[in-house]
């Protein structure tokens, strides 16, 4: 299955429980549009279906991408989470998380700067400094 099939589906499974107090739902942001040849409507099937989610922490949203995504993550049962974030120089810094089915809480597992060389959930290499 694709990999924004995931995510969308991911997101949607997400968006069906209701968010912590004083927290909104995650939803698409406003104004969103539409890429020529890319569905807008996709089924990937329940979050608990996902290996691994990989979140890209944005400016202003650290707190909620470290603690909140990666709780949200674990209690939908995906195994894997990578929290990638970019310093204000240099290249991105790789955050692997591993869960443990136990306390259904993630575990840290390696942090990648420059090359993830990873062989789990599957064997990858990625060159950080060519994003």
């Amino acid at each position: 299955m694709p990999a924004h099939r995931r995510r969308a589906g991911l997101e949607r499974g997400l968006r069906r429980r209701r968010p912590a107090p004083g927290r909104a739902a995650d939803e698409p942001a406003a104004g969103r549009r539409r890429l020529p040849g890319r569905h807008h409507r996709c089924d990937a099937g329940p979050p608990e279906h996902l290996l691994l989610v990989v979140k890209v922490v944005s400016p202003g949203s650290e707190t909620t991408d470290r603690i909140v995504k990666a709780e949200q993550y674990a209690t939908a049962g995906i195994s894997y989470y990578w929290r990638v974030e970019q310093p204000p120089a240099g290249v991105p810094v790789v955050h692997t998380h591993v869960l443990d089915p136990a306390s259904s809480a993630y575990r840290a597992g390696p942090v990648f700067t420059g090359l993830v060389q990873a062989t789990a959930p599957f064997p990858v290499t990625i060159d950080l400094a060519r994003l």
